[in-house]
């Protein structure tokens, strides 16, 4: 080996960094001059002849590495094909223990091709995030929702859980609406179904005064939304919500109003997921309890305070009479349009 030929020298004068930028100056020039189908040609040959030349340069670099004579040439594994399996190396010694510094023979020189690579790393980097928002930008444009990373895009995270024992036991109205642990849980609900802490307290207080145990009379209805008897949360029954302190009945609220949140555009349809499911999208005639009218007159009466908002004759409830009540009901600070 005495024979061999002396290595190469290092070129001082490349610089990748630079050499990179320059590419891409070139690149962006000549995109600013295509205007034919001549200079969109000249374009792809400067970029094929700028690969060749940087392919070219990192050769040059790696052939410039001093080469461990004993280090036993590797081929490097065909495309799609996994490297065969190594014996595993011994374990880095400690920082503070002065380790041999000579490298192992499998592993070769990377002091230069490692500043090449970070190189490139910093680039493809730098073209995710500008492809992310690319991406961003056009789901915007066209209305098409980016799942990647909800984060990004609004979406809901799953819920934090709220920290410490349930301690709302007992509570209701006022009190329970500034507790801390049903504050949080009320806000992440809010937040999920992008409407403000304000909208969802409105719609407890309308239906139950924000008081978990509030059991309607005449219907039977109970808790915070009023749950019917026969529509009690799947996988409970009515006795159980009854038995549920405020924090507990949020989890079931979060699924009605989660289940239905692509109907929530208004503050009336807000409320009309609770009240009335079925009046969502219907049109200002509609009447609830219909086609059934006995009943509609039932539900007129069990709701006067909606009834009285009705321009009909009869005064049954119809959408406009609910959309003009809900709407008296509306806090100022409501995320949702009338």
């Amino acid at each position: 080996m005495g024979d061999k030929e002396p290595q190469k020298p290092l070129p001082t004068t490349l610089d990748p960094k630079k050499m990179i930028e320059d590419m891409a100056k070139q690149q962006l020039e000549f995109g600013q001059k295509a205007e034919s189908k001549e200079a969109k040609a000249g374009i792809e040959a400067k970029k094929a002849e700028l690969m060749a030349e940087a392919a070219k340069a990192r050769a040059d670099i790696v052939a410039a590495q001093p080469v461990t004579p004993e280090a036993p040439k590797q081929a490097a594994p065909e495309a799609g094909k996994p490297a065969e399996a190594k014996a595993p190396e011994a374990p880095a010694q400690p920082a503070s223990t002065p380790a041999d510094t000579t490298p192992p023979a499998e592993t070769p020189p990377t002091k230069n091709k490692g500043m090449f690579g970070a190189i490139l790393d910093k680039i493809q980097t730098f073209y995710e995030k500008i492809s992310k928002k690319f991406t961003t930008w056009l789901g915007n444009l066209f209305g098409i929702e980016n799942t990647d990373n909800p984060a990004e895009t609004g979406q809901s995270s799953p819920d934090k859980p709220i920290e410490g024992p349930d301690s709302t036991a007992g509570l209701s109205g006022k009190q329970l609406a500034e507790h801390p642990q049903f504050k949080a849980r009320a806000e992440q609900i809010a937040k999920k179904i992008h409407v403000s802490l304000s909208d969802l307290y409105a719609i407890f207080n309308l239906e139950s005064g924000i008081d978990p145990k509030a059991i309607n009379k005449t219907s039977g209805a109970s808790g915070l939304i009023q749950w019917m008897p026969n529509y009690a949360p799947k996988g409970t029954t009515i006795e159980d919500i009854r038995k549920m302190t405020g924090l507990q009945q949020l989890e079931y609220v979060d699924k009605h109003f989660s289940a239905q949140a692509d109907k929530i555009h208004r503050f009336a349809d807000l409320y009309a997921v609770v009240f009335w499911p079925a009046a969502v999208g219907k049109p200002a005639d509609y009447i609830f309890g219909s086609p059934n009218m006995e009943y509609a007159k039932q539900v007129a009466i069990q709701n006067a305070g909606i009834a009285r908002f009705s321009h009909r004759q009869d005064k049954l409830i119809d959408k406009a009479a609910f959309d003009r009540f809900a709407n008296s009901k509306r806090p100022a600070d409501s995320a949702l349009v009338a």
